[in-house]
């Protein structure tokens, strides 16, 4: 399955209903366009899908800001994970065992790999399911066969 309809089924819930994937980086931070040009960011590790950008011209300028060139790069943690687990194939990234949204440290012993798509669904069903707790909640991880 396509990144692009992973995109759709996990986090359509916020309104996405198509999308162009523009840039994937090596902790599964997707960026993508909707149907009206808009340019979202999703960020697994902190459960987010939000619009970075409302055109292309915005976007180039975004790509230009040294600060998110940083935050979209992460490249001390991209460094820590290539020296433990190695580059990654096309299809696959690095990834928090445990998000930081959900209080998962930054450090390697919660860095894993897995899948790209796998990481989009995990981290839009995620973010739907606490989207309405308070800042703060507990969240409790239970594992269903």
């Amino acid at each position: 399955m396509a990144i692009a309809e992973d995109i759709c089924e996990a986090w359509g819930w916020m309104g996405v209903e198509s999308a162009e994937v523009v840039a994937i980086n090596k902790f599964g931070n997707v960026i993508f366009t909707d149907q009206s040009g808009r340019y979202w960011r999703i960020c697994p590790e902190e459960l987010e899908c939000k619009v970075i950008a409302e055109s292309e011209d915005s976007y180039r300028r975004r790509q230009n800001d040294p600060d998110f060139k940083q935050d979209w790069e992460m490249m001390r943690l991209v460094e820590m994970a290539e020296a433990k687990y190695g580059a990654q194939p096309v299809h696959r990234c690095f990834c928090l065992k445990i998000p930081g949204a959900l209080g998962g440290a930054y450090e390697i012993e919660n860095i894993g790999t897995v899948r790209i798509g796998e990481l989009v669904r995990f981290a839009g069903d995620v973010a739907n399911q606490i989207k309405d707790l308070p800042t703060g909640s507990k969240v409790e991880f239970k594992i269903v066969d």
